[in-house]
């Protein structure tokens, strides 16, 4: 049985998706008026940054997923959301699972089904960036540079085709955004609306964007003038947008602070809070440099961005204040919480999908560093040149150029192989057969076949007895969560001691690139015998 909140959860999350949708629709001619003023050449440009972006998620890179168990618990939320209209036991936030019941519903259950929907959002990203860029510079060709530079962001395109709630999170969060600074040009009551609830949607997509509130508020400070009177009609949007997410971020809180997630995800390594001024000296000092060099993205970009902040500083002062905010804000909230292990390891891999936060702050400031950069080419060197656009597509270009190679390090990844395996299974097994895994949602969440959790399975004799007295065959599972921490390991050995082992299939990688350190990818598929 769901409890209230989750019942609540459930349905305030369609119920904050679709008034978005209906106030999206509703302020139609302020955001069509800015579709409207792009030329045919801009058009062009816009096609072939789509046409790259598209190309780099559907095909360069490979459908993959990265994190375990969270990817699994989001589709098997869904599937649970279509099939029986609950959520069972899932503890995060609720708008990324509610999206994919919907594509579920329309496309069927499947791993590609949420990957490729993660992946169409991210490729689409460019052109929230575009309209954002466009009204903050008030120059559509800025737009377009900022609009081109993100579409080929390494890491965006790595976490685009996974089923991560970080990607499809930053596509609403652009678009929320670019609501947000037409309320700010227009002051009229429909954008507030159109903001607030956008605003709320993204807040259930993950727990951290409720920043956006104040943020909001930050900037109505910064930009209304004279500050609106507060009222019933004014406060009523700021009411009803908030109290959408309440069931949400009850949840989210009721699971993140029943334990101490910096010393569980390090097994004990690490001591110390969740969120603790600690913590914040300590990934800044081990994490936050990594936006100024050249380990996430080319040192030239660092340059550009920097250029960048100085010329939005200089000329558009009220949108520099609000996107260091957005910084600043977004800086505060990771870095003071349990960093170090965030992406359920110490290393930077999995944290990759949270500097993503700061990307459309950074590209929109860049497009400003390569326009400041071409004026200064023009004017100091290439005199003779009259055309300053010439300069900065071929600065964008090069910039562009830039990243190829971390294109590559990102795209050589051995876990898709797990997508595979999925894939096999749910194609050659049926209801019947019983699968042991360490993490029951990565078969269970979009195949058909029974599974159990190794643990439960190895401790409990009553519940494997019953599981054995009612299926056909049992197979266990030696996939990648046997080499993720340490009573994973011990489960994976303990089976392997106390069961007959049969060999029943070998998925084995072909990929001649591995990471460092990994000199072989193979998932073992064994059936199971009881020891006689």
């Amino acid at each position: 049985m769901m409890n209230i909140i989750d019942q609540a959860g459930i349905i305030f999350v369609f119920l904050s998706f679709a008034i978005m949708l209906v106030l999206i629709f509703q302020t139609r001619s302020y955001w069509y008026a800015q579709i409207r003023e792009i030329s045919s050449v801009q058009w062009v440009c816009l096609s072939l940054i789509l046409a790259i972006s598209v190309w780099l998620r559907f095909v360069f890179f490979k459908p993959r997923h990265i994190m375990y168990v969270d990817e699994f618990w989001y589709m098997e939320a869904a599937r649970n959301l279509i099939t029986y209209g609950q959520i069972g036991a899932y503890p995060k936030s609720l708008g990324w699972p509610m999206l994919l019941s919907i594509i579920f519903f329309i496309k069927g259950v499947g791993n590609f089904t949420a990957i490729y929907a993660s992946a169409i959002l991210g490729a689409l990203t460019f052109f929230n960036i575009f309209l954002l860029t466009s009204i903050i510079y008030n120059n559509r060709w800025l737009g377009i540079i900022s609009a081109a530079l993100f579409s080929i962001l390494p890491g965006h395109i790595l976490w685009s085709v996974t089923a991560e709630t970080n990607v499809p999170a930053l596509y609403f969060i652009t678009l929320t955004m670019f609501f947000v600074f037409l309320y700010y040009k227009h002051k009229a009551s429909s954008l507030l609306w159109a903001s607030l609830f956008s605003i709320g949607f993204i807040a259930q997509i993950r727990p951290e964007n409720h920043i956006f509130f104040l943020l909001f508020i930050f900037g109505i400070f910064i930009f209304v003038k004279p500050l609106p009177k507060i009222n019933f009609n004014y406060l009523e949007p700021w009411a009803l947008s908030f109290f959408l997410t309440l069931p949400d971020i009850i949840r989210v809180l009721r699971d993140k602070l029943s334990n101490n997630w910096l010393e569980a995800e390090s097994n004990g390594l690490i001591h110390g809070s969740n969120f603790s001024l600690s913590n914040l000296l300590y990934n800044s000092q081990k994490w936050g440099g990594y936006l100024f060099t050249n380990v996430l993205h080319p040192i030239f970009f660092t340059l550009l961005f920097l250029l960048g902040c100085f010329y939005c500083y200089k000329y558009y002062r009220k949108c520099w204040k609000l996107l260091i905010l957005w910084v600043v804000i977004f800086y505060l909230v990771y870095f003071t919480a349990w960093f170090q292990t965030l992406g359920g390891s110490t290393e930077l891999y999995g944290k990759i999908r949270f500097y993503l936060s700061f990307y459309p702050v950074l590209v929109i400031f860049a497009a400003g560093g390569i326009y400041l950069l071409g004026q200064f080419i023009r004017s100091k060197i290439f005199r003779g040149i009259n055309d300053r656009g010439l300069i900065c597509a071929l600065i964008t270009i090069m910039l562009m150029l830039n990243f190829l190679p971390y294109m590559k390090e990102r795209r050589d990844y051995f876990k898709e192989l797990e997508l595979g395996v999925i894939t096999k299974i749910s194609k050659d097994f049926t209801s019947k057969d019983l699968f042991v895994i360490n993490l029951p949602p990565v078969l269970g969440a979009t195949t058909n076949v029974r599974t159990c959790a190794l643990k439960d399975f190895l401790e409990n004799d009553l519940y494997r007895r019953n599981m054995l007295s009612s299926t056909g065959r049992v197979f266990f599972l030696d996939d990648y969560t046997c080499t993720i921490c340490d009573d994973f390991k011990k489960d994976c050995g303990q089976i392997k001691r106390d069961f007959d082992l049969v060999l029943f299939k070998e998925f084995k990688s072909d990929q001649k690139t591995l990471p460092q350190g990994v000199e072989d990818y193979t998932i073992n598929l064994y059936q199971v015998y009881i020891r006689k």
